[in-house]
């Protein structure tokens, strides 16, 4: 069984790609660099190479804030793991360097133990060890069932399982975009009741990055973003003369009750007194 780290150096450096422009590339090893450290290097220099983005590996023992403080800026870096990223933040901390604007980061791993140590959700390629498990398990059950087999040695490779976007490689640019898909998918979702968590997980981030993107881009966190899009549905619906019930029923409340509250907490006035309003 074989983690895919190939994989995970080509999404590292697809997802540093679609962040934005650079000047510069670079990679840094886990200590001693490991066979998986090289194999993530090579598959994101390949991608970054096509890109016309040379990649600076940093040196095993070196010095790491000499090494990022001479990177040309903006730069696009990946780490063989969280761990080395958490250390190219600090180290990037130190030198008064700003992430992700003027060096974005991409680790491997999502350690939130790593994001907790550099202060920073860290974007981070999700590599497969439950896929792993799995599949090791369905070998083993062909061996025990198979005792005897001869045939010749199998091998499996696991692909990674996705990227976590954190604020570490989330410039600018890409902040907008995720505001962009975040408030369509509110749109798309405001006829039931659709949670945070599941915008964040269709956006593929945590739920604290996404109220960081959304308060930046339009001053409110998803919840609010939410109850702001469904309560404009339902006025707009209440203004078509639809009855409480209908709303209810079409935009799957709980009930009419919860419906009353959340409509009296946004608006600051009850359903009756909208209606007394529409008349006058």
């Amino acid at each position: 069984m074989w983690l895919d780290n190939a994989d995970a150096g080509r999404r590292a450096a697809k997802h540093l790609l679609e962040q934005g422009s650079y000047k510069s590339a670079g990679f840094v090893h886990d200590v001693g660099t490991p066979f998986y450290s090289t194999e993530r290097m090579l598959a994101f220099r390949a991608v970054m190479k096509k890109n016309k983005l040379a990649t600076s590996e940093f040196p095993d023992g070196g010095d790491l804030r000499a090494w990022v403080r001479d990177l040309p800026k903006p730069a696009a870096v990946m780490a063989a793991s969280d761990m080395r990223a958490a250390d190219l933040i600090i180290a990037c901390r130190k030198e008064r360097i700003p992430v992700p604007d003027q060096v974005a980061v991409v680790g491997v791993d999502n350690d939130v133990a790593q994001h907790e140590r550099c202060g920073m959700s860290i974007s981070s390629v999700v590599i497969g060890l439950r896929e792993m498990g799995a599949a090791s398990v369905r070998e083993l059950d062909f061996l025990f069932r198979h005792p005897n087999f001869s045939g010749r040695l199998r091998e499996t490779l696991v692909p990674a399982r996705r990227m976590f976007i954190g604020a570490s490689s989330m410039r600018s640019a890409a902040t907008a975009r995720i505001v962009e898909k975040a408030l369509k998918l509110i749109d798309e979702g405001k006829m039931r009741s659709i949670s945070p968590m599941e915008i964040a997980e269709c956006l593929g981030c945590s739920r604290q990055f996404a109220d960081r993107c959304l308060l930046a881009g339009c001053g409110k966190p998803l919840h609010k973003a939410i109850e702001d899009a469904r309560m404009a549905e339902a006025e707009r619906r209440l203004n078509d003369d639809d009855s409480v019930a209908d709303i209810v029923k079409a935009m799957h409340f709980t009930s009419a009750n919860q419906f009353y509250r959340i409509y009296k907490r946004h608006f600051g006035h009850t359903i009756s007194q909208f209606a007394q309003r529409s008349i006058i």
